[in-house]
């Protein structure tokens, strides 16, 4: 890995699944937010996991590997040119380039994997490489490099991708996939609003109640608004799953007790296809700690609803 090459001004690759919203942990407005944050001159201080870390370590590595294994010639890493859409305001950086002419087809004891079907790799394809710490799959998260693979596709004109993932350091898998028209116009769609989004400052509707927070950091008055009448509708639905949520957590809680006062001092108990455990949690013993300093910052806090009592 050769650090970024991309701009910060418009979409990258690597960004595609969160424009797209495809990524748990940060939102299009998130992304949206911190593109701003970088034309307006404020950037965002983007810390780098040690996941992320050994993952860019071990990228020659690994396709080098890839290309021992699975027999790709003409192999290059550590690009240090970005990829440019000839279209849209779309970037790229590859971590590899190689030259593969096979029909692939999914073969487990290989750990070749097609999750979209077999590939037909004619030419040169893109090489992206993963590294994470969870189990190995079968069929890979959109977020994990599949939409970043596919968009990389899109820049360079490239009809195959391998996407190379390591998980915890020891299970290698190679995931193949084909370009695809369809997703080529879900990509134009996706990038062409996201760029009138920066140009315009118009952030997407919101996904959740963090996602809401970004829109609206503080609160500028005082003063009560009238709402519109779909807030009665919400009022009444938040009332309903509170009474719904605090019956069958407390139906939970009853049926567990009804268990545990059947097994005792026993640990496990079975019956027709279960099987069901009460052991014990054991806390090791641990030195008082010292809250290190923060500084002072202020956020929206929850929603809270009252009911205003009519007086007769």
């Amino acid at each position: 890995m050769v650090g970024k090459l991309t701009s910060n001004d418009k979409a990258s690759c690597s960004q595609v699944a969160t424009i797209m919203g495809f990524n748990k942990y940060k939102s299009p407005n998130e992304q949206l937010l911190e593109t701003l944050s970088y034309i307006d001159g404020e950037p965002k201080k983007n810390i780098q996991s040690r996941i992320m870390r050994a993952g860019d370590f071990l990228e020659p590595a690994l396709i080098a590997e890839a290309a021992r294994e699975l027999g790709f010639t003409d192999v290059t890493a550590n690009i240090e040119t970005k990829v440019v859409h000839p279209l849209l305001p779309l970037e790229g950086s590859l971590d590899g380039i190689a030259t593969f002419n096979e029909d692939v087809t999914q073969t487990e004891e290989f750990g070749i994997y097609c999750p979209e079907g077999p590939v037909i790799c004619e030419g040169s394809g893109v090489l992206e490489v993963k590294a994470t710490s969870v189990h190995p799959e079968d069929e890979l998260l959109p977020s994990r490099g599949v939409l970043q693979a596919k968009a990389l596709m899109e820049c360079t004109g490239l009809n195959w991708c391998c996407i190379i993932v390591l998980y915890q350091s020891v299970y290698l898998r190679y995931f193949f996939y084909q370009k695809d028209n369809s997703f080529a116009k879900d990509l134009e769609f996706a990038i062409i609003d996201f760029q009138e989004r920066v140009d315009n400052r118009e952030m997407y509707p919101p996904q959740d109640g963090k996602d809401v927070s970004l829109l609206f950091p503080e609160v500028e008055s005082q003063e009560a608004i009238d709402l519109e009448e779909q807030a009665i509708h919400e009022i009444n639905m938040i009332n309903n799953a509170k009474e719904f949520i605090t019956y069958w957590q407390d139906e939970k809680d009853r049926s567990e007790t009804k268990l545990k006062n059947m097994m005792g001092v026993n640990q496990h108990g079975v019956i027709d296809n279960y099987q069901l455990t009460w052991g014990m949690r054991n806390y090791k013993a641990q030195p008082e700690k010292i809250i290190e300093a923060k500084e002072p910052r202020s956020i929206r806090g929850p929603l809270q609803i009252k009911e205003i009592k009519n007086e007769a």
